[in-house]
């Protein structure tokens, strides 16, 4: 079952548990550089391993996660990263 939530991906996971799509990088070094990228959205995707989700990069970056989620759908929107 897969639930979209504001742009996220939740799968469940049993016992009324969601687990959050994680994002990963889909651009090389050179292509990211070309993107023109804020100190935020740059900052954001030094935390972003394709692992972790919005939630867990949010915690680990210290932003709250709606801010966090609102840049990585921009990220996304880029071409930069994929859920």
């Amino acid at each position: 079952m897969s639930i979209v939530h504001r742009g996220f991906e939740s799968t469940g996971c049993g016992a009324g548990e969601q687990r959050e799509a994680a994002p990963s990088i889909v651009k090389d070094y050179d292509q990211l550089l070309a993107l023109s990228l804020d100190e935020e959205q740059a900052y954001l995707l030094m935390f972003v391993d394709g692992q972790s989700s919005a939630s867990a990069i949010a915690r680990a970056s210290g932003l709250p996660v709606g801010r966090v989620r609102w840049v990585i759908r921009r990220l996304v929107a880029m071409g930069a990263v994929a859920l």
